[in-house]
């Protein structure tokens, strides 16, 4: 969870590589985690008749614009996802260091040698 913070605009850049690989697949894991929220939610909305995410994006809507309460609901959430897989994320990220060849087993063409 420290991963988040410091956000880079350049997750390339020498100061943010050893992070920025967890803060992009804590991301991605989050937006999946986000779609299956969304499915749940339409699941209840078919089912039970209530939006337990729309209530509160509509009651916001109500006051300010659609835009605004979409945002003021979404973002927040996107990001806390975010925080809550990063540590799945590093376990990932940990895990693909150690499954790769050792870089003295390529050769200049990236086949393995015999």
């Amino acid at each position: 969870m420290r991963s988040f913070a410091h956000c880079y605009l350049n997750p390339w850049a020498p100061a943010a590589i050893g992070k920025s690989p967890i803060q992009m697949l804590s991301l991605a894991i989050a937006f999946a985690a986000l779609r299956l929220l969304a499915a749940a939610n339409n699941l209840m909305i078919h089912f039970f008749g209530v939006a337990p995410i729309g209530a509160p994006i509509e009651w916001i809507a109500k006051r300010s614009s659609p835009l605004v309460g979409f945002a003021v609901v979404i973002v927040p959430l996107f990001y806390v996802l975010s925080i809550m897989m990063s540590p799945v994320a590093a376990k990932i990220v940990a895990s693909g260091k150690h499954a790769r060849a050792p870089e003295h087993a390529l050769s200049t063409s990236g086949s393995v040698r015999d």
